[in-house]
This record gives structure tokens, C-alpha cells and sequence, in this order.
């Protein structure tokens, strides 16, 4: 038996407010568990009908619409100064894999530990956008942005796709290998700001790490594709 989902420690450790929905194997999903930026959990910035993934043998879609947050509302990453938490600001799209959910630590239930072991965890940079400019799915900056009020997220990994992120060198991560069994969180990071000088970079690039209570997650579950197919 499953063993009943909580949210994974890599992800959202600390006091962050859940809110549990319906989930999807196959086709258009929303998430099996969800949390706002801390400490304004109950903003409800963040809607479970707002966060989507759709799957497919070929890879996934996500699309997340964050209510554009107050600057200075809520909590920054460390490294982000107090005159830097104003509009317009940067957000960018992470999305954390784990191809075989079954082999985790915790089954079902993936983290730090299981990046690098059977569950062949990666990390995914699939989106970036601001208040002016945007990233395309080809990675091209466009003029774009945040708009009717949400900061709208949205990108595909594909099986195989090469991991755009900024990991320590002695990290081993896999690609998107398990598209309908694999389970995914993903995240909003916020960057403050923006700044012409760095946008190029920060689109890229994390700021702070989710463990901080200072991004939005929505966690996606995995299911185990051998035993579905032999249940069907």
C-alpha cells in the first residue's frame, strides 16, 4: 500500500501550509500537495487549479500562474537586499525529477537522498519571466512577462532533455527518462528585482534553495509505470 503523501523535506522543509487535491497519472494533472511562500502561507497566491502538468510519452508540460505577490510581502532569499524587493521583480520555473518515485527512500514520497540513487532524480530550469522580459520554450529571451495580474510559468522537459541548472560538480542527477510514472515538484523561485544587467543570468539560475520557505512548490505525484501496466 502507498504509503500516505506528505511533502518532500528537500523541498518544503519548515512551517508550510498544505493544501491536498486531486492528482493525474496520465494526461492533465493537477498536484497531490501544495504550498505557498512562507510565512504568508494562506496568501493563497497559488491556486492547485493554477499549477498543471500535462504528460505524455515524449515529456512534460507545466504551467504554473503565481497571483503576482506585494514586493516586500514575503519571504526573499538571504542574498536578496531589502532595496532590491521591489516591481518590477524576476521569478524563474524549477522543476525537480524523480524518474522512479517506487525507489525512493520514502516511497512515494522523494527527497534530497534520492537524487542520485534508483529514483534517478535531475533538476530542471523551465522557466523564467519578469514583469518586462521572459524566456521562451527555446530558452530565447522575449519581451513579455508577467501579465492580468499572475506571473504565468510554463515550459516542457522533454525525455533525454540535457538539465539546465547550476549544480555543485560532484552532484550526479538523470534526465527525464519516465515521463507518465515520474513524480515532480515544481517550484517558483523569486529573484526580486529586476535588473537589466543580470536578467540574462537570472533567468537561469536559482536563487536561495526551496528549503528556505522562500518558494512556491507544487508536487506532482509519480506512479509506478511496470505495475500500472500490468494492473490495466
Amino acid at each position: 500500500m502507498r504509503k500516505p503523501r506528505t511533502v518532500a523535506s528537500l523541498l518544503l522543509a519548515g512551517s508550510l501550509a498544505l493544501i491536498a487535491t486531486g492528482a493525474s497519472a496520465e494526461g492533465m494533472g493537477t498536484p497531490a500537495d501544495l504550498a505557498e511562500n512562507f510565512p504568508a502561507p494562506d496568501a493563497g497566491l497559488l491556486q492547485p487549479e493554477n499549477a498543471t502538468i500535462t504528460r505524455s510519452e515524449e515529456g512534460v508540460h507545466l504551467h504554473l500562474d503565481l497571483t503576482t505577490p506585494e514586493a516586500g510581502s514575503y519571504t526573499y532569499p538571504e542574498d536578496i537586499a531589502a532595496d532590491a524587493q521591489a516591481q518590477p521583480e524576476v521569478f524563474t520555473g524549477w522543476a525537480f525529477v524523480f524518474n522512479y518515485p517506487e525507489n525512493c527512500e520514502t516511497p512515494y514520497d522523494c527527497g534530497a537522498a534520492d537524487f542520485e540513487g534508483a529514483a534517478k532524480g535531475g533538476v530542471y530550469n523551465f522557466s523564467g519571466v519578469s514583469n518586462q522580459l521572459s524566456q521562451d520554450s527555446g530558452g530565447e529571451i522575449v519581451l513579455n512577462g508577467a501579465t492580468d495580474g499572475y506571473v504565468r510559468l510554463s515550459g516542457d522537459i522533454l525525455v533525454g532533455q540535457e538539465q539546465r541548472s547550476d549544480l555543485p560538480p560532484e552532484t550526479t542527477t538523470f534526465a527525464l527518462e519516465n515521463p507518465m510514472g515520474a513524480e515532480i515538484h515544481a517550484a517558483i523561485a523569486p529573484h526580486g528585482q529586476f535588473n537589466a544587467e543580470t536578467i540574462a543570468d537570472e533567468l537561469y539560475n536559482p536563487t536561495g534553495s526551496p528549503a528556505c520557505g522562500c518558494w512556491w512548490v507544487a508536487v506532482f505525484e509519480g506512479s509506478d509505470a511496470e505495475a500500472d501496466m500490468a494492473s490495466s
